[in-house]
């Protein structure tokens, strides 16, 4: 039996750093590498777009207590060569799997967004423990990836990770497959009786995500001229109840109701990406923000904020799209018009065509190989 390559996730639901590991296997996979993909439960979002390809290995846990020791009994079995991990919780799952199991392979995980500006959202006593933890464990993994520079910087002077254990790796971005899922039609009532610019955004609607400012620039935009603004996504959390509905106030107070649709999670959300005037992108932090890059792909103009994280180079400092401060809705609105009335926006496709599947997975299985069968060459983009 051939060893495989393993990625392990607690679940497949609605984020893109899921996507991006569920992508990075298939691409794997077809290349001719056996690959397991590990997760507690399957039942979820992305399953649909995994790869046949890849083995998909329900674990069929529901508490991290279950899932823990289902995954030891699957490092004995299977022994994979390497295993990757990805998001806060696996990763920690992951590491103490590993020494327990006796695992000797090698172990890396994936730190795929600002740790601190994730935790502010958590309780205090969940905080503390996730950080020692992390200050803990993170330093014995074989190899540490990032998928933003802010990010890696962050492990290693908060953590304690070692310089030589950090590669940072930007996320794929699939061109052809997102303008292939782009074109498929888009049947909405709502958007069927447009007339106006249409204004998109996508992304989970939590408070790091910033959808205040969004509405209220919209606002701001819907005050000089007709718009519609749709944004997708799902609100997720322990606060996801209240934060649902502070926003559907949000827009009932500014009298946006007729203009504002939010038709939540949509698994393919290009197609509404392709429809947009003008996409934007509200967050007060972002790793590698992905749904930028893709509509970078779909040549969409873009207004984003520069916030922690790596947007602004991903944009190459506003080369790419008009980059506006966290948390200001007039200078968002002043750029979504500049944006509406740009004859000649910047054709983001070049840039997209940086972050290939093919470059990207070369990247990360330099990284997978033993430290001694590495090669030098650098794959990251440097701010």
């Amino acid at each position: 039996m051939i060893a495989p390559t393993a990625f392990f996730l607690e679940s497949l639901d609605g984020g893109g750093a899921e996507r991006a590991i569920v992508a990075l296997a298939g691409e794997i996979a077809r290349r001719g590498h056996a690959v397991d993909l590990v997760v507690a439960h399957a039942d979820s979002d992305f399953y649909h777009e995994i790869s046949p390809a890849v083995n998909v290995v329900d674990l069929a846990a529901r508490s991290h207590l279950l899932t823990l020791c289902r995954l030891i009994t699957y490092l004995r079995r299977r022994n994979p060569t390497v295993v990757m991990s990805a998001l806060d919780v696996p990763n920690i799952m992951l590491l103490v799997a590993a020494r327990i199991s006796g695992y000797k392979g090698r172990t890396i995980i994936s730190q795929r967004a600002v740790v601190t500006a994730i935790q502010r959202e958590w309780p205090l006593g969940r905080r503390l423990m996730i950080m020692l933890l992390q200050h803990t464990l993170f330093p014995q993994a074989d190899a540490l990836i990032s998928n933003s520079h802010a990010a890696a910087n962050e492990v290693r002077e908060r953590l304690g990770v070692p310089t030589d254990r950090i590669s940072v790796i930007h996320n794929a971005v699939d061109i052809e497959r997102i303008n292939r899922l782009a074109r498929e039609p888009l049947s909405n009532h709502w958007l069927s009786k447009l007339q106006q610019p249409l204004i998109v955004s996508v992304g989970s609607l939590t408070a790091r995500k910033d959808v205040g400012t969004l509405i209220k620039a919209f606002a701001s935009v819907k005050a000089r001229r007709q718009a519609h603004l749709v944004i997708i996504g799902k609100v997720e959390g322990r606060n996801s109840q209240a934060e649902q509905h502070k926003i559907e106030n949000l827009i009932e107070e500014l009298g946006l109701s007729a203009h504002v649709h939010l038709p939540s999670f949509d698994p393919n959300p290009y197609k509404w990406m392709a429809a947009a005037a003008v996409f934007v992108s509200a967050s007060m932090e972002e790793g590698f923000p992905n749904v930028i890059a893709e509509a970078l792909a779909l040549g969409r103009p873009i207004v984003a904020t520069d916030s922690l994280g790596d947007t602004a180079t991903l944009l190459e400092q506003g080369k790419w799209g008009r980059l506006v401060p966290v948390g200001d809705p007039e200078r968002m609105a002043d750029a979504i018009l500049a944006a509406l009335d740009d004859p000649t926006p910047p054709d983001g496709r070049i840039r997209a065509g940086d972050f290939t599947p093919a470059r990207i997975t070369a990247a990360y299985l330099n990284v997978f190989r033993p430290k001694s069968e590495q090669t030098d060459e650098t794959f990251g983009h440097p701010p």
